[in-house]
């Protein structure tokens, strides 16, 4: 190819014909040109596609992360629950000297962990936002960043303050009583140390404030695990659009997300006869939003607009203050925090 326009060239030189030649001359240099154009193009799109397999292959990873997050999310929640019994027994003054001398006693001696702390796997999601071609998935990478970003420092937020807490309390414990050395050995309780869990008021101070962030802590633990499905399946449709063949994990895959027609059949007014309170929730914008309500056992405290989540068409709750929220036919069941409380709403208008 080289050697036929070097032939074209001489020739026109040696015909002397200069306006030809210049015609020539600019037309080998657009060919250069384009030439350069297009194989600069064709790099790019190969850059491109790297990219977005790398971007892809990112979000497997970040999937796999969530769906590890997830399972964990699910036992700090559940470990919770358990710990708020033991401590509500506390405060209840139901707990006897025998308590503390069963077979079971040392779970009750130990109810400020100060290991009792959540962390997000978050290398997927570190890596992701190195790489540039993440923002043509902007809808999933602005849903990460919620996750990761706002209410992972929630949550760790929460959980250093009940650390600290803890830590406060052990050190109180080393300063002031003899059998802090072997209180965490699983021996036989002291009588000296049963009289303190029983009736010390210090040790009942910071108890409430230790179970206090324990309760704070679980509004963003719900809201990860809430908006981590729903990000776990938004990336596996992506993937398998791009031919990744991931099963998802069957707990994930019946996650709950209310229809058009169940958000809207919850709407209403309901009332509580109990409290001579009512509750009113909206149909706004595809969600199902309390506008006026009780949502602390019976106290009207709600300022504002709160989005309901759903677990299934009759199972929902509400971040801030947490609480659940059942509807069995048209009355609704409201439990606070660990099913603390309940109170009975009836619905009386749509």
């Amino acid at each position: 190819m080289l050697r036929f326009f070097r032939q074209i060239r001489q020739k026109l030189i040696e015909q002397e014909n200069m306006r030809k030649y210049v015609w020539y001359a600019l037309g080998e240099i657009f060919l250069v040109v384009i030439g350069i154009l297009i194989a600069l193009q064709v790099n790019n799109w190969n850059e491109e596609r790297k990219n977005r397999q790398q971007v892809l292959a990112t979000f497997q990873e970040i999937q796999n992360d969530l769906y590890t997050d997830i399972l964990e999310v699910d036992r700090y929640i559940n470990y919770n629950i358990i710990l708020d019994s033991l401590i509500q027994k506390v405060f209840s003054d139901t707990l006897t000297i025998e308590d503390y001398q069963s077979d079971n006693s040392f779970q009750l001696t130990v109810l400020m962990p100060t290991e009792n702390t959540f962390l997000l796997h978050e290398n997927g999601y570190k890596k992701l936002t190195t790489l540039s071609s993440k923002d043509h998935y902007a809808s999933i990478t602005n849903s990460l960043q919620d996750l990761y970003v706002n209410i992972q420092n929630s949550i760790i937020s929460f959980q250093s303050n009940s650390n600290e807490l803890a830590n406060e309390y052990r050190a109180y414990l080393r300063k002031n009583y003899n059998w802090y050395a072997t209180h965490l050995s699983i021996v036989e309780t002291s009588t000296e140390q049963i009289e303190f869990y029983l009736h010390d008021p210090i040790y009942k101070n910071y108890l409430k404030d230790y179970n206090n962030d324990i309760i704070n802590s679980q509004i963003p633990m719900r809201s990860f695990r809430h908006r981590a499905i729903l990000a776990y399946k938004e990336i596996h449709a992506l993937l398998k659009e791009h031919g990744y063949d991931n099963e998802m994990p069957e707990f994930i895959s019946e996650f709950y997300k209310p229809i058009t027609e169940v958000i809207q059949e919850r709407a209403g007014v309901y009332y509580s006869q109990e409290f001579d309170q009512r509750m009113v929730l909206d149909y706004e914008d595809g969600e199902l939003i309390i506008t006026e309500g009780v949502v602390n056992h019976g106290d009207p405290s709600l300022d504002g607009n709160g989005t309901l989540y759903a677990y299934g068409s009759n199972d929902w709750y509400y971040a801030s203050p947490l609480i659940d929220l059942t509807f069995p036919n048209d009355s609704t069941l409201i439990s606070g925090m660990f099913k603390s409380w309940e109170v009975t709403y009836v619905k009386t208008e749509n």
